[in-house]
């Protein structure tokens, strides 16, 4: 998805459009390969549910190339309904399913002035979807 992205809003750009572009895409499984498939759904000239993980993976993608480590290559973002209330009980909870750019491996939780509410905003990152899902899966159990 992406890698649609990318394609898309490059073609944007030769199109003229400047700013913040946010892309829905329908995600399925092939019913002949049994692979996960997508297709473009929706463009919207705003900011969306997936612009900030995007950026916050673009963010760290530059800072983990320069020292050779590890680039984020899947990410899965969803709103969580937590146990926890405090950034330190879910530190405490979860702490060694944080980000470590060592491994371009982890969770980070944004939004996270709900949390005394019992919600907040979590991005599972890491190099592939099947292993972002189980990350996220764990994640959601400990929470």
């Amino acid at each position: 998805m992406l890698r649609s992205a990318r394609t898309y809003a490059e073609w944007l750009q030769t199109e003229g459009y400047t700013g913040v572009v946010g892309f829905d895409f329908v995600e399925y499984v092939h019913p002949d390969t049994g692979r996960p498939q997508h297709v473009l759904a929706e463009i919207n000239a705003r900011v969306n549910e997936a612009t900030y993980p995007s950026f916050l993976v673009e963010h760290l993608n530059a800072a983990q190339a320069p020292r050779g480590q590890p680039l984020i290559h899947a990410f899965r973002s969803a709103k969580v309904s937590p146990k926890v209330r405090s950034l330190t009980e879910l530190r405490e909870v979860c702490g060694q399913l944080l980000f470590n750019p060592e491994t371009g491996l982890g969770v980070i939780p944004y939004n996270i002035g709900r949390l005394p509410y019992g919600r907040c905003d979590v991005v599972a990152l890491g190099d592939s979807r099947r292993g972002v899902e189980d990350l996220f899966e764990i994640f959601c159990e400990v929470i």
